[in-house]
């Protein structure tokens, strides 16, 4: 009877580590209406979309904190073996809100190249709310969400892991697998390449990229609520990619945080000058 119980009991493991497995696999990429997510690309490679999470992660951050987002996914493991190096790779963030929920409906998110690293942009119009929906479809359509009919969400539970995980997923843009890729649907008639004002969300690094010490990108994230061309879109923040791979987020401070650095400034100030004054120092002529 023992030997009969140890296939059994074989089996029984077997099927244990099967479920296990198929556990894991389940554990996949999964978009939810308000995340936001950070996508890599660059012809002639694959895809790599990392789901930073919530949007309301971001908006409630304080204005003088900058977190590191290189936790969502691996450099080593999925950056770099997806594109083999950083020159001339394209980033950009999106996400969008399906329904109603605590922004107006059909509000999305999307990043602006900075020009000039050191300088925020000039926050581009809003969309009507005609408008707007296409954004919010074309960036659902991106992620599948909401019973979007291809797109990551579609793509994920049939791709290879790892390296993929259950924030950052690797999309061929190549074979059968391409139509669910963040290049062809960002770029195809009606993608969110062609619904956003010029010059849309991505940003890209230049060809010596990898090469030059110490150089990074930004990109300004705005939230578009549904309006007028007349008004601007609220700006929460820029993100930032290096060189050697890594990316962060630094909100922008809200109008009270404004208030309360000024008051110190302030404060600061006038210890400076009543030091100077208990010395005798001369002020500067």
């Amino acid at each position: 009877m023992t030997a009969n119980i140890r296939p059994i009991r074989l089996c029984l493991g077997l099927a244990g580590l099967g479920l296990i497995a198929s556990s894991l696999q389940a554990q996949v990429f999964v978009y939810q209406s308000r995340d936001l997510v950070l996508n890599f690309s660059r012809a002639g490679s694959s895809d790599l979309e990392v789901d930073l999470g919530p949007v309301d992660y971001f908006q409630n951050l304080a204005g003088s904190s900058t977190v590191s987002l290189t936790d969502k996914y691996s450099v080593s493991q999925q950056l770099l073996p997806t594109f083999g190096n950083l020159n001339s790779l394209s980033f950009s963030v999106l996400g969008t809100q399906r329904g109603t929920g605590a922004d107006p409906a059909n509000t999305s998110w999307a990043t602006l190249k900075r020009t000039d690293v050191s300088e925020e942009t000039t926050a581009p119009g809003r969309y009507t709310i005609s408008k707007t929906g296409q954004i919010q479809s074309a960036i659902s359509g991106l992620y599948g969400s909401g019973g979007a009919s291809s797109g990551a969400n579609i793509y994920a539970p049939g791709a290879d892991y790892p390296p993929s995980s259950s924030t950052a997923l690797i999309i061929p843009t190549t074979g059968l697998a391409a139509a669910n890729s963040y290049s062809v649907k960002y770029a195809a008639t009606g993608g969110v390449k062609s619904l956003l004002t010029s010059p849309g969300a991505e940003n890209t690094t230049p060809s010596d990229f990898a090469s030059t010490v110490g150089a990074f990108l930004r990109s300004d994230l705005y939230e578009y609520q549904p309006g007028s061309a007349g008004s601007p879109a609220a700006y929460l923040g820029y993100f930032t990619f290096s060189n050697d791979g890594s990316a962060s987020f630094t909100p922008v401070p809200e109008p009270g945080e404004y208030v309360a650095i000024f008051a110190t400034a302030l404060a600061g100030l006038a210890v400076w000058c009543q030091t100077r004054k208990a010395t005798g120092q001369p002020r500067n002529r």
